[in-house]
């Protein structure tokens, strides 16, 4: 198996003209959320800030057999705030979270899409929800 070399330039600002960017190393972030995401009994809950699983118990979620679910949570709860994308980074490889979010139907209304499209370089059009008559 040859050596995963590609990279990801993330949106790492706080405000979504910033323009801090941070290249993001694939490999490396798969060796690292790897071992975070196969440690069994990793508890969920108060790992992610506000209400994100407020009608869930985040300590019965287990990171791989409910993967999608969580990253579709995350994503469609994220309000823009990058901390929410750089926890949900330590969990999973960044090609695992823009896969689900280009499949999900989850994450709902225009600024949410735009925040996830804009962090992980996916076009808003791409994204199942996304609606160009709201702008």
């Amino acid at each position: 198996m040859g050596r995963l070399s590609s990279q990801v330039i993330l949106n790492t600002g706080h405000g979504p003209d910033t323009g801090i960017f941070r290249i993001f190393d694939i490999e490396r972030t798969m060796k690292k959320s790897h071992n975070i995401a196969s440690s069994k009994g990793k508890n969920l809950k108060g790992y992610f800030p506000g209400p994100v699983f407020w009608d869930v118990d985040p300590s019965v979620l287990d990171v791989e057999k409910d993967k999608i679910f969580i990253i579709e949570r995350v994503l469609s709860r994220n309000m823009g705030d990058p901390q929410y994308f750089e926890l949900l980074e330590r969990l999973y490889p960044i090609s695992d979270i823009v896969r689900c979010a280009k499949k999900s139907e989850q994450i709902c209304g225009n600024s949410s899409i735009r925040a996830v499209a804009k962090r992980y370089g996916i076009r808003p059009d791409h994204m199942k929800n996304y609606n160009p008559s709201f702008g």
